[in-house]
């Protein structure tokens, strides 16, 4: 048995005999390397890192990529609607009242649910609600599109900012972009958004991990 150094996180690791020369995997770090060999005289030669794992390198590296996928998805899906808004507005006003159309009528029957649907005044307050309810839709029709375009642009800063934590770079707009995930609501995986928003954000607060970013003024210690 014989103890070397870890060529990536520089812990020590103890290895068979046999394993000298082979590849091997850090315990600590999960990095591949080549195992020191054997010389002639005794002496080993170092061991030489063929595979770093990134995970283990830096706690950015998990939250900030979980945010390039995030942002990525989220400005595909808002770019596609807003594009298809403004290529085919009829089929997209079509679309946003027959939308508006079904909600307002689940909304009817969740009024009329356990009361009497038989009587008037109970069938007139369930239809007030449903019209009012679907007068939303021209509101909806003028400024959706818009609206997609403004998440649009935090979903470019969340993928620059998870871009920044995976390379250590630009700590402030890491930052950002976790907050702009937080916030970008407006897409099919707005419940991701949340957690990982705050993931990274937690991540970026703690003052070892601000420190491993470049141009990073290290953090005063009391």
């Amino acid at each position: 048995m014989v103890v070397i150094t870890c060529p990536a996180c520089g812990k020590n690791v103890q290895l068979p005999d046999e394993m000298l020369g082979e590849r091997a995997v850090c315990p600590y770090c999960k990095s591949l390397f080549k195992a020191p060999a054997r010389l002639a005289d005794g002496t080993l030669t170092p061991a030489t890192l063929q595979r770093t794992n990134p995970f283990a390198k830096s706690r950015a590296f998990a939250p900030g990529l979980l945010l390039v996928l995030f942002g990525s998805l989220s400005l595909i899906w808002n770019g596609a609607h807003a594009l298809q808004a403004q290529l085919d507005p009829v089929a997209f006003e079509r679309q946003t009242r027959e939308d508006f159309a079904q909600m307002a009528q689940f909304m009817k029957q969740s009024e009329l649910k356990d009361k009497d649907p038989e009587d008037p005044a109970v069938v007139a307050n369930a239809e007030a609600k449903a019209a009012e309810f679907n007068q939303k839709a021209d509101v909806t029709i003028r400024w959706l599109p818009w609206f997609r375009v403004l998440f649009m642009g935090l979903s470019i800063v969340s993928l620059l900012g998870g871009l920044g934590m995976v390379r250590r770079r630009w700590h402030s707009l890491a930052m950002l972009g976790s907050v702009a995930a937080m916030f970008n609501v407006l897409n099919y995986f707005c419940l991701g958004g949340m957690p990982i928003g705050a993931w990274a954000l937690f991540v970026l607060m703690n003052p070892a991990v601000r420190d491993q970013f470049h141009g990073a003024k290290p953090t005063a210690k009391s």
